[in-house]
């Protein structure tokens, strides 16, 4: 009987309920976890705005933009040292993204139009 100390996440197969018969042989699978980190940028997002103070065709710039930050943390399982599975198991926004704003002219410029009359 060999006396193999198996980890609480270590698999065998057959299962360990199976009954052995002689020549049986009994494969030990050694399963582990990870977990890791892993910050990711939020890219901040662009908004136009109509602004009527502003003339037609000019843009200007209101607030500017700033990416964010996201925390992602990862489980991953491995089998004999091989990674079969990654999986998120939790994200965390460190910063938030600010928009970009930025306002567009609308006004109309008025164009003198001669009348006739009083």
């Amino acid at each position: 009987m060999a006396r193999i100390q198996l980890s609480e996440m270590d698999r065998v197969e057959p299962e360990l309920e199976t009954i052995l018969t002689d020549g049986s042989q009994v494969k030990v699978i050694r399963v582990r976890q990870e977990f890791s980190v892993e910050q990711a940028v939020i890219p901040f997002e662009q908004q136009s705005i109509p602004n009527e103070a502003i003339p037609e065709g000019e843009q200007r710039l209101s607030q500017a933009g700033l990416n964010g930050l996201e925390e992602i943390t990862y489980r991953r399982i491995f089998e004999d040292g091989i990674e079969i599975s990654k999986s998120i198991v939790k994200t965390a926004i460190i910063n938030e993204a600010i928009p970009e704003v930025i306002m567009v002219g609308t006004k109309l410029s008025f164009a003198h139009i001669p009348s006739q009359g009083k």
